[in-house]
């Protein structure tokens, strides 16, 4: 992993090949050319960076904006993007980016003439100030909280910059960390560090969410909220191939809401879905098709597993505030085996917060953490129970409680869901979370009291779990990492903060074989080097 090497030197310096290479780049001049269709079955709400909190609002993002560094397939593995190099000094506490001279925005109305502008490090200076500022809308910049020095202080409004990001030429920024946090790198590959103009933000003013000027390698054309999303090929973007063609290679990405989801297959057989995403006994059935590997790829999902769990509100308003032995016995009363999320066989039951493969010393005794199930207290007044959604799960966690003689106030919300968590505190909430950087920190800090509350939704607040998820974020051993990260598993289950439901298992992606090169950058598509082989012949249906 490439943090480790803070550990052995004062300067190092990164030099990281840009753009993953296609296996065969065609040798047409005509490029961009093509287009690729994607079907998706939930809208997209944001183009926002810095709102993100749903993956297709995140797989369109990354077409359209960068950051300094990105992912590649490998998660311990970076990329240089915006930025061309970068240096590593004070044992990992002070990082100094080289910027690159040939990054344009794409072109939009909120610049002169429509013309985009080359970017400069003022552009990064401005939309760190804007991911890290103290605003409602903005959701995953508390990834860094604390991290630079100074950003407290401005993110208080007892500063007016941040002190540890400091400009040191006019290519070059210098970003001074308050300690050396193993993960910081991967931080800054996340939507929340993707870079903006400020010229968008004060032309579109609160539609900026809906009017993205980025400078990746594609741009918005059309949205139609409840229908489809056009990105159309940034024929000024900077990066090119090995035998100088320029990326990226298609002409166009067009993605079409289709909100029944058992739609998305007959989609891709048809040649209407060009990107399916699927699991694996799914694509077990589609190969017992005699036609399925002479017409279909498939790639896996390297992402880190999606969990979906129950929390408890650690408000003082909660009813439940100051009834740990009553959360911990609503826990073991739950059977994590019967829910319905199980029968679409694409999840498997949770009994951690972290999947036990990420931490290779969890112990199996985790399963009698949780106190027995006959412990009796009464309550008063109504719980809520919270949901996005109505399944087996939400109707057995209600039974549960009604069976201990506990008022239910059931609430299943469809839209603003996450909204309402937050401002309304139901006692009891389902949550879905993919992690956005590669790593077990990002599961952890949704108990972590110096999260942002969109993050730690419950208000989860416990000064040794705080310790010892600080030193996580400090630690590069791995096996000492794991000791910790067992700590933390411990107390959320002793303090009953939360119900594990299951995670997703292993996703495939399947595409025709005549979209070609299809990588990843960590769990999104890498939509910079796919091309479409004019010259590939195949029937659009199996069996046809």
């Amino acid at each position: 992993m490439k943090h480790r090497f803070l550990l052995f030197s004062c300067t190092i310096i990164f030099i990281i090949s840009a753009c993953n290479q296609p296996n065969k780049i065609p040798q047409k001049n005509n490029y961009p050319s093509g287009s690729l269709n994607i079907s998706i079955n939930d809208p997209v709400e944001t183009l926002d960076p810095v709102k993100i909190l749903y993956r297709n609002d995140w797989q369109v993002v990354s077409a359209i904006y960068e950051g300094l560094v990105g992912y590649t397939e490998d998660h311990d593995s970076l990329e240089a993007l915006i930025a061309e190099s970068w240096q590593v000094f004070d044992n990992g506490k002070r990082f100094t980016f080289k910027i690159r001279d040939s990054i344009y925005f794409h072109d939009n109305p909120c610049f002169p003439n429509g013309k985009g502008r080359l970017l400069d490090i003022d552009d990064v200076i401005y939309s760190f100030n804007r991911m890290l500022k103290k605003s409602s809308g903005n959701v995953f910049g508390g990834i860094f909280n604390g991290k630079i020095i100074g950003q407290r202080e401005y993110y208080n409004s007892e500063r007016e910059h941040i002190s540890g990001l400091r400009r040191i030429s006019e290519n070059e920024i210098e970003i001074v960390l308050t300690d050396s946090y193993s993960t910081f790198l991967k931080l800054l590959a996340t939507p929340s560090a993707f870079i903006i103009p400020k010229e968008a933000v004060k032309y579109y003013g609160d539609q900026f969410y809906k009017n993205p000027v980025g400078t990746g390698p594609f741009r918005l054309s059309i949205w139609n909220h409840l229908d489809e999303i056009h990105l159309s090929a940034n024929r000024k973007y900077w990066c090119k191939s090995k035998n100088g063609v320029r990326f990226p290679l298609l002409k166009n990405i067009k993605f079409t809401l289709v909100l029944n989801s058992s739609k998305l297959l007959p989609e891709l057989l048809k040649g209407n879905n060009d990107l399916y995403l699927t699991n694996l006994s799914i694509l077990s059935e589609l190969k017992t098709n005699k036609d399925f590997d002479n017409k279909f790829e498939t790639r896996k999902n390297n992402g880190f597993p999606h969990i979906r769990f129950w929390e408890f509100s650690f408000d003082k308003n909660s009813s439940l505030y100051e009834h740990k032995n009553l959360r911990r016995a609503i826990a073991a009363d739950y059977d994590p085996v019967v829910f319905d999320e199980n029968s679409l066989q694409n999840f498997t039951p949770s009994k951690s917060l972290v999947p036990k493969y990420l931490l290779n010393n969890l112990d199996s005794d985790m399963d009698n953490v949780y106190a027995e199930s006959m412990i009796s207290e009464n309550i008063t007044g109504d719980v809520e129970v919270c949901s996005s959604i109505r399944t087996i799960s939400y109707d057995s966690l209600v039974s549960k409680l009604k069976s201990r003689n506990i008022t239910v106030n059931g609430n299943i919300l469809a839209s603003k869901y996450y909204h309402h968590i937050v401002n309304n505190k139901p006692e009891i909430f389902r949550v879905s979370m993919t992690p956005s950087f590669p790593d077990v920190e990002e599961y952890y800090s949704l108990f972590y009291s110096g999260s942002d509350k969109y993050v730690n939704l419950c208000n989860f607040k416990n000064n040794k779990y705080d310790k010892i998820f600080r030193l996580v974020m400090l630690e590069n051993n791995v096996a000492k990492r794991n000791e910790l990260c067992l700590e933390l598993e411990k107390i959320l289950k002793n303090e009953g903060a939360f119900i594990p439901i299951s995670y997703s298992t292993q996703n495939i992606y399947v595409f025709p074989k005549y979209v070609k090169d299809f990588k990843m950058k960590y769990n999104i598509p890498d939509f910079r080097t796919i091309w479409i082989d004019d010259n590939y012949v195949a029937k659009k249906e199996i069996g046809s």
